[in-house]
């Protein structure tokens, strides 16, 4: 669900260029200014879900970085781990950039 909300955000921003007669954005451009958007909304929990849908390979790691940032400075330390630590079903595969897709029970703000 988090996958076809960002979507839709990224489609708003690019039909928003194009109103505005600015120039089109390349690709990654287009998907840095939409994680912008949620970043300052705070919408963390869905960023991250986006993120593990969209880059299960850890190839997403420029994509990544505000985005860790942004958890570190909320004290989401839940949420940085789904972020970060490698799903349960990649164990011994020798994968280290497979990552664990599920966000639930990850969105409270644990005490440090």
């Amino acid at each position: 669900m988090s996958y076809q909300r960002f979507l839709s955000e990224l489609e708003a921003q690019i039909v928003e260029r194009r109103k505005s007669g600015l120039p089109s954005l390349g690709n990654d451009e287009y998907l840095y200014a939409a994680r912008d958007v949620w970043l300052g909304q705070r919408r963390l929990s869905e960023l991250v879900s986006f993120t593990l849908q969209n880059w299960d390979s850890g190839n997403g790691d420029e994509f990544m970085r505000p985005l860790i940032d942004a958890l570190v400075d909320a004290r989401r330390v839940r949420l940085l781990k789904v972020l970060l630590t490698p799903s349960s079903s990649s164990a011994g595969n020798g994968s280290p950039h497979t990552w664990k897709r599920d966000c639930r029970g990850a969105t409270s703000t644990p005490s440090m």
